[in-house]
């Protein structure tokens, strides 16, 4: 299979149809010198266990993005209520994930980490959003999905990487098999 794209585009692994077709061969000869506006790339359909184990790895991946696209919120254990004005001392913030906690007396604040497509800071005073937890209880949750997120963003980058790794050897193998007529 050759596909040509516009642009300049890298030669990735493609899924198509439930099979795995992989870039053997990269047409790219004048495309930066003559400022040429595709690129012809051409595939291989990989076969064989190393190509079945890559496949359920990427739907593996696919799975585990779609829920490392979410990270744990507040909202998910506790009730929001916005603090106006925002109080005038506090003490030094416990980072989670995305969110600053604070203890003030017997409250618990929240707030997004300052960033600078919000560089106004909003303060929450927080509620246990069920009536059997206590504010740590609520807090110590969040923190395990704040942990629970960061083991499944490592497993989507080490299922990345794996793929990668697949394809790499796929291509290989096939380009030997090529050059030696088999």
């Amino acid at each position: 299979m050759t596909r040509t794209y516009e642009g300049r585009v890298p030669a990735k692994a493609v899924l198509e149809n439930g099979a795995l077709w992989v870039p053997i061969e990269h047409h790219i000869a004048g495309v930066f010198e003559n400022g040429e506006t595709s690129t012809k790339i051409t595939f291989a359909q990989a076969e064989g266990a190393l190509a079945e184990t890559t496949l359920s790895l990427a739907e593996e991946y696919r799975e585990l993005l779609k829920q490392a696209d979410r990270p744990p919120k507040p909202e998910d254990h506790f009730t929001l209520h916005e603090l106006s004005p925002p109080p005038t001392t506090l003490e030094a913030p416990i980072e989670r994930g995305e969110w600053q906690f604070y203890w003030h007396g017997n409250e618990l604040i929240t707030s997004p980490i300052p960033s600078a497509s919000a560089p106004r800071q909003t303060f929450y005073r927080l509620l246990p959003r069920f009536d059997e937890m206590t504010l740590q209880d609520a807090l110590d949750r969040f923190e395990r999905d704040v942990v629970n997120h960061g083991h499944l963003r490592i497993r989507v980058k080490e299922i990345n990487i794996k793929i990668r790794d697949n394809v790499k050897a796929i291509k290989n193998d096939i380009l030997v098999h090529a050059e030696n007529g088999s």
